[in-house]
């Protein structure tokens, strides 16, 4: 394998359990306190899926 698609390999994957957990916390506080916890969770939830993702899943 060539440098060049181990690297593309390893951006594409996925974050681990601990990495995504800390992605949405920090994706929960940047958004505006307005609304229910649960609601503002969820839609961090989905910034965190929509970026990890990748262009090749949208």
């Amino acid at each position: 394998m060539t440098e060049d698609v181990m690297t593309q390999a390893e951006a594409e994957a996925p974050p681990t359990k601990s990495a995504y957990v800390d992605l949405v916390r920090m994706a929960y506080f940047v958004l505006p306190g307005r609304g229910k916890r649960v609601y503002r969770l969820a839609i961090a939830r989905r910034i965190v899926d929509g970026a990890a993702r990748g262009a090749r899943d949208r």
